[in-house]
């Protein structure tokens, strides 16, 4: 039997086996019992072709039975929606998530208050969460949100350098 970690924190770079990590937890969670569920909380944006096609490979490669609840911005909201100990939760990614924060596609970036803000409501939320959640971060830069490859914000690396300490592994 595979043994979960409430929380982990799944690191690497881009195509390095972190969605595949994931999605393997998320298999196994879901053969532990017929009333498990698993549920991917994406956070990309398709912002040019390039993205598209990504998220279109993730789309086609992913494991069966495994729901998707598309949030770019409130993730702290979505682990609140699904806080249920019967459901593993897959948060892809972090990195994205910052992004779509600090550079969204559309509309003003948040201020860094509100930034620090998002980031300690979704610690609250990680902590407050009856199943267990994963977490995956890509670790290279720049953040490929575009083909552009727009370089990560000083803020990204992060402001106050806060860690992940709510996860266990």
């Amino acid at each position: 039997m595979l043994e979960l970690a409430r929380t982990e924190l799944i690191l690497g770079g881009q195509k390095s086996g972190k969605s595949r990590r994931a999605e393997a937890l998320a298999a196994a969670w879901m053969a532990g019992g017929a009333s498990r569920r698993a549920v991917l909380v994406a956070t990309a944006e398709a912002g040019d072709e390039e993205m598209r096609a990504r998220i279109e490979r993730h789309r086609r490669d992913r494991v069966a039975g495994l729901a998707v609840l598309e949030v770019p911005r409130d993730l702290a909201g979505a682990l609140a929606r699904l806080n249920d100990p019967q459901t593993l939760v897959v948060i892809d990614c972090l990195t994205l998530w910052l992004t779509n924060r600090l550079m969204p596609l559309h509309g003003a970036p948040d201020r860094p208050e509100d930034v620090d803000a998002a980031v300690v409501g979704l610690q609250d939320a990680l902590r407050a969460s009856a199943g267990p959640v994963f977490t995956r971060k890509g670790v290279s830069f720049p953040i490929p949100t575009a083909s552009c490859a727009r370089p990560a914000p000083p803020a990204c690396c992060v402001r106050r350098r806060r860690r992940w300490r709510t996860c266990r592994r």
